[in-house]
């Protein structure tokens, strides 16, 4: 007789639990799902420095030739509407044909450009605040040479002294040489390579592509 009612009161016990369990809404599991959604960046579409064609300036005075000094022309193409290029700085790294430094690396100077033969001592800036990307191109110097000497110079601070007479300390005899520009600022970090010919006395130093064919000529 025990063992009935304990049988039953189990039935009954089961029983209730099922009836809860079907009247009582069952504990939904909750999941969070984060979604970062950041702010539009300028950087999605990262401005682009391309490098135009290299320039040779003439410096006379009067009427004669006396100096060469030559540039590297960029323009600003941004990808897909991308930002413009700003706080531009460029530094110069010259090396022999072995890649060894002939010196320590040295900041370039810019000028944006308005003529082909415009040299522009007093309007070169270290860090060129814009570079548009519409209808201006950015100068940057690189060496100069007097037609009627050997070695050349790379372009310094010191090239504003030629009035007093004064050379940059930057030589560079004559022979082929390597150039490193990396130009930095914001929204861009390119590194461009150019190889460099310096002739000698009687004529104007040259930049060149750096698999140009001329370097194959003997």
């Amino acid at each position: 007789m025990a063992q009935l009612r304990r049988w039953k009161e189990l039935a009954e016990a089961r029983a209730q639990r099922e009836h809860e369990g079907t009247s009582r809404p069952k504990q939904q599991r909750r999941t969070q799902i984060h979604i970062n959604v950041a702010a539009p960046s300028e950087n999605v579409y990262p401005s682009k420095i391309v490098f135009r064609c290299p320039r040779g300036a003439p410096i006379y005075s009067h009427g004669t030739y006396l100096f060469c000094v030559e540039q590297l022309w960029f323009v600003n193409e941004p990808e897909r509407g991308g930002p413009v290029a700003r706080s531009l700085t460029a530094t110069l790294d010259f090396m022999d044909m072995n890649g060894r430094s002939l010196f320590s690396q040295i900041s370039g100077e810019w000028a944006i450009a308005n003529a082909r033969d415009s040299v522009g001592f007093d309007d070169t800036l270290e860090t060129l605040p814009e570079l548009p990307p519409v209808g201006e191109i950015a100068k940057l110097f690189v060496w100069q040479k007097r037609r009627d000497d050997a070695t050349a110079y790379a372009w310094s601070r010191g090239a504003r002294h030629y009035p007093g007479r004064r050379h940059p300390a930057h030589q560079i005899p004559p022979g082929d040489y390597q150039l490193e520009v990396r130009v930095r600022g914001i929204y861009v970090d390119q590194t461009f390579v150019f190889r460099l010919r310096n002739p000698g006395a009687g004529a104007d130093p040259q930049i060149l592509g750096l698999n140009s064919p001329e370097f194959d000529r003997q």
